[in-house]
């Protein structure tokens, strides 16, 4: 056996070679998903407990379809050119100390697109009807954005509701663009 170390080596390359083959032959994610443009969402935030002048701990979840537009790569690494695109918003966060007024609540959220979904870590700034948001890309990048209750939405009843026992839900529009890309 000594004398034979090319032996040796050819048969650790073709093990080694038949481990990895089966990962590359299945279409293992090989890229992460990656998004560079701007979007625009409408849909509507729930809030348990209910919204209200009273600080306090509140969750909050997001889902808000819309279109963007700009360039998506899908984790095979295939680029989509994007113009009004389909795309849903999705979040999730929770913050202490939340209230109509002002509050910073953190989670995770996704971008579902047609060719696959990005994943993102969240972050809000809230104050009075007007939020920021951070989403900070699980495989790197960011996206910004803004958003505030619908158009449709009574200011009126948002204000009762407000003073009385929460806003348990209501219609937002937002708006995000990416800073120059976000990726997950």
């Amino acid at each position: 056996m000594r004398g034979r170390p090319g032996i040796w080596i050819g048969i650790a390359a073709a093990v080694m070679a038949w481990g990895q083959a089966p990962a590359a032959a299945g279409g293992k994610q090989t890229h992460p998903a990656t998004f560079s443009g701007r979007c625009d969402f409408s849909g509507l935030v729930r809030f348990r407990p209910g919204l209200s002048a009273t600080p306090r701990t509140v969750a909050q979840s997001v889902k808000a379809p819309g279109t963007c537009s700009g360039s998506f790569r899908d984790r095979h690494g295939f680029t989509h050119a994007l113009s009004g695109a389909q795309v849903v918003f999705s979040e999730t966060s929770s913050g202490r100390n939340v209230s109509c007024a002002f509050g910073n609540p953190t989670g995770s959220g996704s971008l579902r697109f047609h060719w696959g979904t990005l994943r993102f870590a969240f972050a809000e700034r809230r104050a009075g009807a007007a939020v920021t948001g951070t989403a900070t890309g699980a495989r790197g990048g960011a996206a910004t954005g803004y958003g505030a209750p619908s158009t449709s939405e009574n200011p009126v009843s948002a204000v009762e509701e407000c003073g009385g026992a929460g806003i348990r839900q209501v219609r937002v529009d937002l708006h995000v663009i990416t800073t120059p890309d976000i990726s997950g």
